[in-house]
């Protein structure tokens, strides 16, 4: 029954090692293509992944540099503005003084009028200025498009050095053409922004305008601005699209670079980012090198790793084999085992079962598989056998526990479970394994067993130590929760002379039909036993002294009554002397069955068949 689960995985191992074996063959004539294939895959991954970190980089500078724009618009727009309310002549050094624009990096602003002449500057110029010829005047006087208007660099007139100016339209309040709103800004502040990320050597950073002039290049500490880049590749690029990465050689070098671009949403201007190829493959080209070692290595060791491999297999088949023998062996043996036996997988489903198994349930092995418990018991057990291989699934250990289970015939059996996991041969756990031990005799056993020990075997009253015991359980409740008792201790009267005349059998007769009288007489609640011959006792739970007489005055006329038949049909008839005790707070079992017992024999000298109430005082 259980071969498949020593055999699990096994089919598979020769058809695996084959596989390898065959690999191992032609592995060496494709060593050399794989690693091949490798390089130019990790050389492309470390391209792609330049390639993403330059877009990176070229849209973070482009936000830099739009936000620096920005802010220098701002600037040109309060220029503007205050021209045309306040006139053309404003005091820009002191506007400058004032720190209205604190933290702009201009480097000068002016105010040109209608025909270019410069009439405000917040630097003095040498002499008079005139910016007519200027890109940057000339845009503005042949059109108002109300845009900036960001000029290649050029070298100033007012701070005398290279500068990037930025400039706006002032109209009259006619709206014609009244001069130019300009902002000076130094290239080195874009370049000196770009150094302070390193890229590695040979990188370059460049801010170019799409009429292609070269606004600030910078790589490593060699700064260029102004050049036509008009034939650049990049000015080819951006026609197709706004970004993009590219390899190329460089358009003032002969290095070789990754680079990325990204046309600015809002202003004429390209960010271009290039790293050096050199500079990104200089690990790659490293880890080459490793490669061509390991792969020579690999290609001597991939001979012996074969030869190893098909000694592997030989090994393999012939543990197979044992593992096969022993698979038979314990499939065998559990089979033959008495008990009942089965095993499931991880969803429920029996996968096999044993002969024992099937004779417990009428079933046979082919009809149980692939069947859940609920075909077999009632679907509230199964839900409950199933949390238990739960717990087992989980790791949780063996399961011992005990239940019920109906037979083929429908008879309730008690059984105990023994519930295990089994795994495969990687250790995985397949299923849960089980045991069924039949102990419905044992319990049965048990039951007789504990009659026999707490009940009197001729009248099937509780025994003196039962007895004793029970009441024992009482008087501590009590103790702990308050409420009384009565004890009553009583006997047949010259019951002696029942047995001379009638015989022993008459006797016992008698005690049976005195132990009907007192369950009959008595409440289900309380105690009754026999403790010695003809002797009897009873203790009253709940109840007072008063009741209690009554109830022994009940029982001893019901005796006094009653009609016994000897075995020769002679009529027997007997009386009883009743003893009775009510509890106190302290009192134990053997002092009230020794009060008890005196109150008895004082009846007796009375004169017999009466109750008589012990005279103790209460604690």
């Amino acid at each position: 029954m259980l071969k498949s689960i020593w055999r699990i995985g096994s089919k598979s191992i020769e058809t695996i090692n084959l596989v390898t074996i065959l690999f191992g063959i032609i592995m060496l004539s494709f060593i050399w293509g794989g690693l091949f294939m490798k390089v130019q895959s990790e050389r492309q991954l470390d391209i792609n992944d330049a390639m993403q970190d330059t877009a990176n980089y070229a849209h973070t500078f482009a936000e830099h540099t739009a936000r620096t724009i920005r802010g220098l618009d701002e600037v040109v727009k309060a220029l503007k503005y205050q021209a045309e309310k306040e006139g053309l002549a404003l005091d820009l050094p002191g506007l400058v003084q004032s720190k209205r624009f604190e933290g702009q990096p201009f480097v000068a602003l002016a105010i040109l009028n209608e025909t270019g002449d410069l009439v405000a500057s917040s630097n003095i110029p040498a002499g008079p200025t005139s910016a007519k010829d200027r890109d940057a005047f000339r845009v503005h006087q042949l059109e108002d498009s109300g845009a900036l208007y960001i000029e290649k660099p050029m070298p100033g007139r007012i701070v005398e050095k290279m500068a990037i100016h930025l400039s706006r339209r002032i109209n009259k309040a006619d709206g014609s053409f009244g001069g130019v709103a300009v902002v000076a800004v130094d290239p080195y502040y874009f370049a000196e922004f770009y150094k302070q990320i390193h890229l590695g050597d040979q990188s370059n950073i460049a801010l170019i305008g799409l009429d292609g002039i070269l606004r600030v290049r910078q790589s490593g500490d060699d700064i260029k601005m102004g050049l036509d880049f008009s034939q650049a590749l990049v000015m080819k690029l951006v026609t197709e699209s706004k970004t993009g990465s590219f390899l190329s050689t460089g358009f003032l070098d002969s290095f070789t670079r990754i680079n990325s671009y990204r046309v600015m949403a809002d202003y004429p201007l390209i960010v271009v980012v290039g790293v050096a190829e050199e500079y990104i493959l200089r690990n790659f080209n490293a880890r080459v090198t490793t490669y061509y070692w390991v792969c020579t290595l690999v290609s001597i060791v991939n001979v012996g790793f074969v030869w190893m491999l098909l000694a592997s297999i030989r090994q393999r088949k012939q543990a197979e084999e044992r593992l096969a023998e022993q698979g038979a062996f314990l499939g065998n043996l559990v089979t033959a085992l008495p008990i009942p036996v089965y095993y499931k997988d991880c969803e429920g489903r029996f996968l096999g079962v044993n002969k024992a198994f099937e004779v417990l349930h009428g079933v046979t092995n082919q009809e149980m598989i692939g069947k859940t418990g609920s075909y077999i018991v009632p679907p509230e057990l199964d839900e409950k056998f199933q949390e238990k291989d739960q717990a087992v699934l989980r790791g949780q250990g063996v399961q011992i526990y005990e239940s019920w289970l109906p037979d083929a015939s429908g008879t309730r059996r008690n059984v105990v479970f023994h519930k295990a996991a089994f795994t495969d041969t990687h250790g995985a756990i397949r299923g849960v394994i089980g045991a069924i031990l039949d102990v419905t005799e044992r319990k049965e056993l048990e039951k007789k067993l504990l009659v026999e020990a707490t009940t009197d075997g001729l009248t099937g009253l509780l025994n003196r130590r039962h007895f004793l015991q029970r009441c024992a359980e009482e008087l501590e409740r009590m103790e702990r929760y308050g409420g009384s008792a009565v004890m009553l201790v009583f006997d047949i009267d010259h019951f002696k002379k029942v047995n001379d005349s009638f015989g022993h059998a008459a006797g016992d007769s008698a005690l049976q039909h005195l132990a009907a009288v007192c369950r009959q007489t008595l409440r289900d609640s309380d105690l009754l036993g026999r403790i010695g011959g003809e002797e009897f006792t009873a203790f009253l739970v709940e109840c007072n002294l008063d009741s209690g007489l009554d109830v022994a005055e009940r029982l001893r006329r019901t005796v006094e009554d009653m009609v016994t038949l000897a075995a020769d049909g002679t009529q027997i008839q007997f009386t009883i002397s009743i003893g009775a005790v009510k509890t106190h707070r302290g009192d134990t079992v053997m002092a009230l069955l020794a009060e008890a017992d005196k109150a008895m024999y004082q009846a007796k000298q009375k004169g017999r068949n009466r109750v008589v109430a012990a005279g103790r005082k209460k604690a």
